[in-house]
């Protein structure tokens, strides 16, 4: 089936993806017109037909979630808070045709996420399935969209510490990354509660020459971050 088909299948608006060596941030087209379709996929970061390829429709989700998983070699999996994520564009597209992998990283995370109880007991429910349903001692990051009407979609599972889980370092019993080494090795998963009624976690990206500063209002603490990117 060719990729002018599968886009009207996903009603158009969706993204083409080489099925190896791609992420969510990078390496990705968007099939918004029929004219960009065939083109793009000969380019570089697609690498052609013969790389593999595979079509994703875009989901009209009112906020990201995410849920870090934990699963020890003897099976056992404790799921983590849920938190929101959210992108923020750092820079524009370089080229029209493709999705600038700065503009798709994760920036800010809050944890928990504000959303009702239900919500994150789905999300929670749905991260659980999707780790049970792979392989592997380790921890995952589940990426999640909450639709408009409740619904929680599953975007994708990476095998691997991940952004969304940076805050656990401060404000979990167990953060991510000693929790992926009891899981490897064959310890007893640690506790994945939060120790602190909530935290945000902003991811600071910078380029040569930029200067700026973040300032976070979370009563009764204000936190101000003044950064330059150098070269290293």
């Amino acid at each position: 089936m060719t990729l002018n088909r599968h886009s009207c299948l996903l009603s158009l608006k969706s993204s083409a993806s080489s099925s190896t060596a791609s992420s969510s941030s990078f390496v990705n087209v968007k099939d918004e017109s029929f004219d960009k379709i065939s083109s793009s996929v000969l380019t570089i970061p697609l690498g052609g037909y013969d790389h593999g390829l595979y079509v994703e429709q875009w989901a009209p989700f009112v906020k990201e979630l995410a849920v870090i998983v934990a699963r020890g070699r003897d099976n056992s999996i404790l799921c983590y808070p849920v938190v929101e994520t959210i992108t923020v564009n750092v820079t524009h597209m370089l080229v029209d045709l493709y999705v600038d992998f700065r503009e798709n990283i994760c920036h800010i995370v809050k944890a928990p996420a504000n959303v009702p109880l239900k919500i994150r007991k789905l999300a929670t429910d749905v991260a659980h399935k999707a780790v049970s349903s792979l392989e592997g001692a380790r921890v995952f990051a589940v990426e999640l969209f909450l639709t408009e009407d409740g619904q929680i979609l599953l975007n994708e599972v990476a095998a691997r510490p991940h952004n969304s889980g940076h805050h656990t370092i401060e404000s979990c019993f167990s953060s991510q990354y000693e929790q992926h080494l009891r899981a490897i090795l064959g310890l007893q998963l640690g506790d994945p509660s939060m120790k602190t009624q909530a935290a945000i976690m902003f991811n600071i990206l910078g380029e040569d020459e930029v200067k700026y500063i973040c300032v976070v209002k979370f009563p009764p603490f204000i936190v101000a971050i003044k950064k330059q990117a150098r070269q290293s």
